[in-house]
């Protein structure tokens, strides 16, 4: 597994990736996204010095992004996945998390946090086979966060 920055060629895939019928059913905001609104948010969160996302790839693929945002006022990141459709159920998500946030915490150390719908289980046994515990629960959005002291062992694929 490779992590890179996400460059302006991602744009279209991550739309495509976002507005997916999975993934806008288990996004806090599951509404479809239009092209003009999602490249107005792409080119702002490339110079957006508090957002990093990372694109996962595995055998040359994309396989999905990670999005870090870090709030400066609370000092946590909010961290988020979004995997490309093709690469869901193969055992990718958590390789793809884990080498994010090695990669992200070597660049920013701070608490990292997820927010996740109550019933994205997927998400939710995701985030917590890394080290992710539950810390809130309000208006059905499930807060986790990560541990402090956990070490992430690089897990090589076969």
């Amino acid at each position: 597994m490779k992590i890179r920055e996400i460059i302006i060629s991602d744009l279209e895939d991550i739309l495509n990736w976002r507005n997916d019928d999975v993934s806008r059913s288990m996004s806090i905001n599951n509404e479809i996204i239009s092209i003009e609104d999602h490249e107005k948010w792409f080119k702002e969160s490339l110079e957006n010095k508090n957002r990093n996302m990372f694109i996962g790839l595995y055998e040359d693929k994309k396989i999905g992004i990670c999005r870090f945002d870090f709030d400066s006022k609370n000092y946590q990141t909010e961290v988020s996945i979004n995997m490309n459709p093709n690469f869901r159920n193969k055992g990718l998500g958590k390789n793809l998390l884990s080498d994010a946030i090695h990669f992200y915490l070597s660049k920013r150390n701070s608490p990292l946090i997820a927010k996740i719908r109550y019933d994205n289980i997927v998400s939710l046994k995701l985030f917590s086979s890394i080290g992710f515990s539950i810390s809130e629960n309000k208006n059905q959005i499930i807060i986790m966060e990560l541990k402090k002291g956990l070490t992430f062992l690089k897990v090589e694929i076969k």
